[in-house]
């Protein structure tokens, strides 16, 4: 079993609880302009996760699960019963699961661009994906048009190039068995209904890794939610739409 040193965790500011997930793969930098707003009224713990940064890989097979773990006993190491979280993309789910878990009490939820089950063929899209990258397809043009909108791509092509380098975060191997990993995930969907933490969910409205419909489909199942939509952004918010975005997220942590 993976041990409570697994995650190195970064630890900011004072008051009510806030943790940050980013999602597969994505840097803890991307989230970090986030952590340094939200840490003028809030302690923000900010995870590399398993297999990133300074973070070891995990070694069982059900690595969801075994992250889910690893972040309950970091809080409990912590002296953390109560939080709320900020999760994107893979980090939205990891957020519901946790919500869900039970070990922990999340006062509010933040999912950006995020998802809580798949249907056969995304599960299916999504072993595909992974196989391609045991193989060595070269996948970063593919990546980078499912993170960001077209038109952000032509106006900041600098930033699209930045994105493109995300893939090399982790082994292909890691990133492979991430994907595998989202492929045989439990669909959250049928408990949503016993969400007792109150959501925000916001989406670019030209998401593709995680289209509108799914962040629709969480606020309509979730009792006590609230849908933001972007307008003509895409997948990656906290770069598309970074200070509407973190204002909006600040607001509801605070509401």
């Amino acid at each position: 079993m993976p041990t409570m040193s697994t995650l190195h965790v970064r630890d900011l500011g004072a008051g009510s609880v806030v943790l940050l997930l980013g999602g597969s793969p994505t840097p803890a930098e991307h989230l970090g302009r986030l952590a340094q707003v939200l840490s003028a009224n809030h302690r923000v713990l900010l995870p590399d996760l398993p297999g990133y940064g300074s973070s070891s890989e995990l070694p069982g097979e059900d690595i969801f699960p075994e992250t889910q773990a690893a972040l309950e006993r970091e809080l409990h190491r912590r002296r953390v019963d109560e939080i709320s979280i900020v999760g994107l993309s893979l980090g939205g789910y990891r957020s519901l699961a946790l919500a869900l878990g039970g070990v922990v009490r999340v006062r509010r939820l933040v999912i950006l661009g995020g998802f809580a089950g798949f249907d056969a063929a995304t599960r299916e899209a999504f072993r595909t994906f992974a196989a391609a990258v045991r193989a060595s397809v070269p996948l970063e043009d593919v990546f980078v048009a499912r993170m960001l909108s077209t038109s952000f791509v032509e106006q900041h092509p600098d930033i699209a190039a930045s994105v493109r380098k995300w893939m090399k975060l982790t082994t292909p191997e890691w990133f492979a068995r991430e994907l595998d990993a989202a492929a045989a995930s439990e669909d959250l969907r049928p408990r949503l209904k016993e969400l007792s933490s109150r959501l925000l969910a916001r989406v670019g409205s030209l998401d593709e890794a995680s289209p509108l419909a799914w962040s629709q489909e969480i606020c309509h199942l979730a009792p006590e939610s609230k849908l933001e939509v972007v307008p003509n952004a895409g997948h990656l918010l906290l770069l598309e739409d970074e200070q509407a975005t973190i204002s909006s997220i600040a607001s509801f942590l605070l509401s």
